[in-house]
C-alpha cells in the first residue's frame, strides 16, 4: 500500500540571474571546499501535533513564525486554517540559522 502525502516547497526568488550574468563585466567561476561541520541548535526541530477537543488540530513546538507554520500545515493536510491552534513553546537562540523557509 502506498501512501501519498502532499509536499510543501517554498521557493525564494530575488532578481534575474540570467540578466545579472548578461550585464556583468566579469564572471568568475571557482570551486570552493570547506570542512564538514554543522552546528547544533539548542531547541529541537520538531513539533507535536495532536487532535484538539474542538475537533481541530493543536500544534505545539519551537516555531518562529506561527502564521506561516499554520498555513504550511493546513496546506499539507488540505484543511482550513480555522481548525489549527498553534502554541509556541520557549525558543532557544536561532540566530537566523533555522530560517530555511
Amino acid at each position: 500500500m502506498t501512501t501519498r502525502m502532499n509536499s510543501f516547497i517554498t521557493m525564494f526568488r530575488k532578481g534575474d540571474v540570467g540578466k545579472g550574468f548578461a550585464q556583468a563585466d566579469f564572471i568568475i567561476e571557482r570551486k570552493f571546499k570547506t570542512q564538514f561541520i554543522e552546528h547544533s541548535y539548542i531547541e529541537p526541530e520538531a513539533i507535536l501535533a495532536e487532535p484538539s477537543e474542538q475537533g481541530g488540530v493543536k500544534i505545539t513546538g519551537c516555531v518562529q513564525n506561527l502564521f506561516s507554520t499554520r498555513r504550511s500545515v493546513a496546506s499539507m493536510l488540505i484543511l482550513i486554517l480555522l481548525v489549527f491552534q498553534i502554541i509556541q513553546s520557549t525558543l532557544g537562540g536561532s540566530f537566523a540559522a533555522r530560517m530555511k523557509r
